[in-house]
């Protein structure tokens, strides 16, 4: 129910935004693609660890006692995530999820080639095109027959416009067809889990 309201809110937010453009050529053509975090296991190769319950633990000596935590916990990132998104003219904008604008150590992309960074912790999505890149991770969440995050390497290709003063305009009726097209396709999904699921022998 949570996500169907979302899913529907969504909807409606990019269909009154689409009616706010100013009437716009969209021939222009950009492509996003997702690159996942990359992650380490801090304990790779300890053959000295013990588990208390869901916990993961070091031992401890004399001077330090034992570190707990959970499986998940003992991963940290080494590179953070990001949507790179191409632009038809060459141009390259970053959306990454650094937590700081000078947290370059885990920045994986080439600075040099990028024109421009939006940091999703520090910058709020005003420009449509970190919005975009916003929106799309979103429908993984939302329209999924079950949350989940982008698959690494995962792309979409978009329309957008440029006026007289340069400001970009993405294609929000576009935007939106895609967004119904899938919820369509999770709720089919989910659907079809359900019926199978009525009828497997009991």
């Amino acid at each position: 129910m949570k996500y169907w309201f979302l899913a529907a809110l969504l909807l409606v937010s990019t269909a009154a935004f689409a009616k706010k453009q100013p009437k716009l050529v969209f021939d222009h053509v950009g492509k996003m693609t997702n690159h996942g975090p990359q992650m380490r296991y801090l304990l790779e190769g300890r053959t000295d660890l013990y588990e208390d319950d869901e916990y993961i633990c070091t031992p401890g000596d004399e001077h330090h006692a034992p570190a707990c935590r959970t499986y998940i916990d003992w991963f940290m990132v080494e590179k953070v995530g990001y949507v790179e998104i191409l632009l038809d003219d060459g141009s390259i904008m970053i959306v990454s999820d650094s937590p700081s604008i000078e947290d370059r150590a885990r920045e994986p992309w080439k600075h040099d080639e990028t024109t421009r960074v939006f940091h999703r912790t520090v910058e709020s999505p005003e420009h449509p095109l970190h919005q975009l890149a916003d929106d799309w991770e979103n429908e993984s969440v939302m329209y999924s027959p079950a949350p989940q995050t982008l698959p690494d390497g995962a792309t979409r290709i978009f329309h957008y416009a440029i006026d007289g003063a340069g400001n970009i305009y993405v294609d929000l009726v576009e935007q939106s067809k895609l967004q119904e097209a899938a919820l369509k396709s999770r709720f089919a999904k989910r659907a079809a889990i359900s019926e199978e699921t009525a009828s497997a022998p009991k």
